[in-house]
């Protein structure tokens, strides 16, 4: 059952957050018309009873507070990945959310000496991947990736995007198996999926 009202809730997030991806990459781009078709949506009452199923899981499986901050961290982790696998852009806005929810969440739970130095390494550590991508990885990936790692830690976070870089590489390969050219891949679903695979799993 629990498993059932997060898959609803997961569903509803996912129409919330391609409409807010819409909007943001509406706002910032002189050339969205071409390139930003407008998002299905699905009723009010559906999103509505979507979220609520969600809440209720969330409340279920621990604290209320926890639920909340998860909630409101998972809102932001979608429409990131939605923006990025769309329209090739990490909003930088997001990645400060979850910034402020890891830091909300490691304060009520008294984790900052782990959550702290892990944020710092891996925003090194992107950023000196960033260097030498050479234009093969954007600026907004060092953000996403630092601020994902208040919620996992630095050991969760190496893995998550170990998960994130093999599971890349795949879409890589099944796209050149089929004969499609890719010359560009959105990394933030990857990371997204990694990183959410590791607080939940890892």
């Amino acid at each position: 059952m629990e498993i059932l009202l997060g898959a609803a809730y997961g569903w509803g997030l996912l129409q919330i957050a391609y409409r807010l991806a819409y909007h943001y990459r509406q706002a910032h781009a002189e050339w969205w018309e071409e390139t930003c078709p407008e998002p299905p949506e699905a009723p009010v009452w559906v999103q509505a009873v979507s979220l609520a199923g969600g809440a209720v899981a969330g409340a279920w499986s621990g604290s209320a507070e926890e639920a909340f901050l998860v909630l409101l961290w998972l809102g932001a982790l979608l429409t990131a990945a939605v923006a990025d696998a769309c329209w090739f852009v990490l909003p930088r806005r997001y990645s400060l959310i979850i910034a402020l929810l890891g830091a909300v969440r490691a304060g009520s739970l008294g984790i900052w000496w782990e959550v702290l130095p892990a944020a710092v390494v891996m925003g090194l550590l992107a950023w000196g991947l960033y260097g030498l991508a050479r234009g093969g990885m954007g600026a907004g990936d060092i953000w996403f990736v630092a601020a994902l790692a208040m919620w996992t830690g630095l050991d969760g976070a190496l893995s998550a995007c170990w998960l994130a870089t093999l599971a890349a590489l795949a879409y890589w390969l099944i796209c050149r198996r089929r004969g499609r050219f890719v010359r560009a891949i959105p990394f933030g679903p990857f990371l997204a999926a990694g990183f959410y695979c590791m607080y939940w799993y890892g």
